[in-house]
């Protein structure tokens, strides 16, 4: 098991006004989030992004406290700071509807998932409506906690 804490270390930022939206966090590794900076964010469930979210095929992003659980270890990892510029509409779906999540899309005139079950996460089905404000960096370090 890790036993550290993220460490701050710098914070890039989108050269791009900063559009208007609810603001989001997305949590990931360091490698990931310098691409998603550069050329925005890709839908979950494509050939370019094989994991499939329990949502359906789409950008997940949340509040900052579930955001943090998606930061890679044990190097540099990152929080992207996004706008959401869709409107956020909470869509209620069985838990039995995931057994095949390619086949859940967007439901008709929602542009974004939310499920009761998962508290603080949203999946946004138009990439598009998901812009990266900022970076926030971060690096792993280890405790020697009991040596």
């Amino acid at each position: 098991p890790f036993v550290g804490f993220w460490q701050y270390k710098e914070t890039y930022k989108n050269p791009l006004p900063t559009p208007s939206g609810k603001r989001y966090w997305h949590g990931t590794s360091f490698e990931a989030a310098q691409l998603i900076m550069a050329r925005g964010f890709k839908k979950s469930g494509t050939a370019r992004n094989f994991w499939k979210g329990l949502f359906g095929k789409g950008v997940y992003v949340g509040e900052l406290g579930k955001a943090v659980h998606y930061m890679k270890m044990p190097n540099k990892s990152a929080l992207i700071e996004c706008r959401v510029i869709a409107e956020i509409t909470p869509v209620q779906m069985a838990r039995g509807e995931h057994k095949d999540v390619e086949a859940i899309e967007a439901p008709a005139g929602h542009d974004t998932g939310t499920m009761k079950l998962q508290r603080g996460e949203i999946c946004v089905y138009d990439n598009r409506k998901v812009i990266p404000v900022r970076i926030h960096i971060y690096e792993w370090r280890s405790s020697n906690v009991g040596h």
